[in-house]
Formats: structure tokens, C-alpha cells, sequence
């Protein structure tokens, strides 16, 4: 008994000491040597200059101290995931070089997911220095906000390099300008669905949102495939465009895209 005591304190030291670490790497603002890395790397049996990324857990419902505590030792002890620490109820953690792809990060998804049930993971794109881990902390966060949106995986999983155009669009701060974009797509659309009290703006939302396939776009709507025919005539006069073009496909579905970040952003 006298030596489990004397471990405990030992074992807490040891955490304080890296989530210390994580919190300078993903949040500080100090410039970081070669020496300091290299002393990081080793005791986070992390090796200089190898491949990280930067996860990001959350959970959805509100957990405990003590539960958010027990998955760091899990992500310790099962995933060799040294480097973790907590913020605003979610877990960052970086992932060294032998987890950062898609299947072991599914590991760590469902390994968690045993122990608190459902649960969300962000991911960064894949740094070459631990300097970067910063940079990485901002990709998670963007990315855990469209996870939701953006289902790639069976699992509530996204990498950074999932999003795409969104990643692009999330750099560029200009909201004036993304609003002006897809308004001035849709606004013929729009205007008339409020004069006629029509649905064509949903009707294209849900067409393309099925990636075309009129099949499935009718029966999300519960209208006959010849009713949706007859929108899509209706899509294409009002809006003076023909929807087989492959620019007028990339520019509605960029303005469709732009628009729904900028509702998540207002949300956030």
C-alpha cells in the first residue's frame, strides 16, 4: 500500500507534465529550438522531425473530470498517444507518426467510443515538426465544425484534407464577399419561390446535395421523378442556366458550399 501511494503522486506528476507540454506546443507562443524539441520528442517517445498530427475528441455530452482523465490514460496506454491535455471539455491530443492514418485513428474512435459513447474526432493535416502543432490545433478546430455537415466515414470522423474548398474558404476572411457570391447565384431563385411560393430553391439544394441522381433527389422530396423533371426545367429558366454544364455545376455547388459555411460560422 505504502508503494501505491507513493506512485500516485508520481503518476499525476507525470500527466501535469504532459499536458504542460501539449498546452505550450498547441497554445503557446514561444519559439521552440532544436534542443527543446528534441527534449520533448524523447520523453513523448515522439521522434524530432517524424510525422504528427493534431486530434481533436469531443463528446456529446458533457463529461466529467475524472472520465476526461481516464481517456487520456487510454490514449496513453492503448494508443501511445502521450502528448494530450483538455480544453473547453474536449481533448486535444497529438498523434504520433504510427497513428495518423485513417485506420488507426478508427482505432482510437471506437476504442473511446467503448468508454463514453458517441463522440466526435477532428484531425489536422499531417506536420513534419512539432512547431507546428499550433497551426495543426487551428485546422482541428475547423474542421470538428463541420463534422456534422461533411460525413465522410461511417464514423463522426473528418480530417482537415476532407473539407476541401471549405478549408480554402475558411482562410479567406471576407464575409461580405462570400455573401454577395451566392446571393447573387440564387437570388432569381429565391425571388421567385416568394412570389410563387414554390420550392425551387430546395428542390436544387437536395438535387445536388444527391450528387444529380434524380431518383434519389424525388424520393427525399416525396415527389414523382416527372414533378422533379418538371423543377429542374423550371430551375434552369428561372436562373438563365443549363444544369448539365460542368461551370454552371461547379458554381452552384461552390455558392451551396460558401453559403452553408457562412451559416455555420454565424453559429459558432
Amino acid at each position: 500500500m505504502a508503494d501505491r501511494t507513493k506512485a500516485e503522486p508520481l503518476l499525476d506528476r507525470h500527466v501535469e507534465i504532459y499536458e504542460s507540454m501539449t498546452e505550450t506546443l498547441i497554445f503557446g507562443k514561444n519559439k521552440f529550438d532544436r534542443m527543446d524539441m528534441a527534449f520533448v520528442s524523447k520523453i513523448s517517445s515522439m521522434n524530432y522531425g517524424t510525422h504528427h498530427r493534431v486530434i481533436l475528441i469531443g463528446f456529446q455530452k458533457q463529461k466529467t473530470e475524472r472520465i476526461l482523465q481516464n481517456i487520456q490514460r487510454i490514449l496513453k496506454d492503448a494508443y501511445g498517444i502521450m502528448l494530450t491535455t483538455v480544453w473547453q471539455n474536449l481533448i486535444i491530443g497529438i498523434l504520433p507518426e504510427s497513428q495518423i492514418d485513417v485506420g488507426s485513428i478508427k482505432e482510437v474512435y471506437h476504442g473511446i467510443e467503448k468508454e463514453t459513447g458517441e463522440l466526435k474526432i477532428a484531425v489536422s493535416t499531417i506536420k513534419c515538426r512539432l512547431e507546428e502543432s499550433n497551426q495543426g490545433f487551428q485546422e482541428a478546430v475547423r474542421t470538428y465544425d463541420m463534422i456534422d455537415t461533411m460525413r465522410k466515414y461511417s464514423e463522426k470522423i473528418m480530417l482537415y484534407e476532407d473539407l476541401g474548398i471549405f478549408g480554402l474558404l475558411y482562410d479567406l476572411k471576407e464575409p461580405t464577399v462570400f455573401e454577395a457570391y451566392y446571393k447573387g447565384v440564387f437570388q432569381e431563385l429565391w425571388h421567385y419561390d416568394e412570389i410563387h411560393e414554390t420550392h425551387l430553391f430546395e428542390t436544387l439544394e437536395c438535387y445536388f446535395r444527391n450528387e444529380c441522381d434524380k431518383q434519389k433527389t424525388a424520393k427525399e422530396l416525396f415527389i414523382h421523378e416527372n414533378t422533379l423533371r418538371y423543377r429542374i426545367h423550371q430551375i434552369e429558366e428561372t436562373m438563365d442556366k443549363d444544369l448539365k454544364n460542368v461551370n454552371v455545376i461547379t458554381d452552384i455547388v461552390t455558392a451551396l458550399k460558401v453559403r452553408r459555411m457562412m451559416q455555420i460560422l454565424d453559429n459558432v
